[in-house]
């Protein structure tokens, strides 16, 4: 999570934290990854490798080069799932949080309780499986 000043479209900041998100699992070396969002056309520029010359189309462009490195690691492709925002109370929680901190903030071992709490309702209502 990271706080973000400035101005741009709701999609931009969706773009943003998609990167943000992304550098940090290839860092982590967390492979392969399914990537689920609550912006539908963001999902759809991004599976469609829809490329343009705007500011959009830049993050779009950062997206496909870091999804690559990560689909290095494992072989597998990095799966992209529309989340709708019923779905997706983890995100929804970051959000209206952000702004407590200045700094980007990424909890690995110990997230706060009500994340879990949170990602444990997600997931049952994921579009996604999950297995061990």
């Amino acid at each position: 999570m990271k706080k973000e000043r400035g101005v741009c479209r709701a999609i931009e900041e969706e773009a943003r934290a998609m990167v943000l998100g992304l550098a940090e699992a290839n860092r982590r070396i967390l492979s392969p990854l399914i990537v689920e969002f609550d912006c539908q056309s963001l999902i759809n520029k991004i599976q469609r490798r829809e490329a343009d010359a705007t500011e959009l189309g830049e993050w779009c462009e950062a997206i496909w080069r870091l999804a690559k490195v990560n689909e290095s690691f494992s072989g597998k492709q990095v799966t992209w799932v529309f989340a709708g925002r019923k779905m997706n109370k983890v995100a929804h929680w970051l959000a209206h949080s952000g702004s407590r901190w200045d700094e980007q903030v990424v909890w690995v071992d110990n997230p706060p309780l009500i994340l879990l709490s949170l990602l444990e309702d997600d997931m049952g209502r994921s579009p996604c499986t999950f297995s061990n």
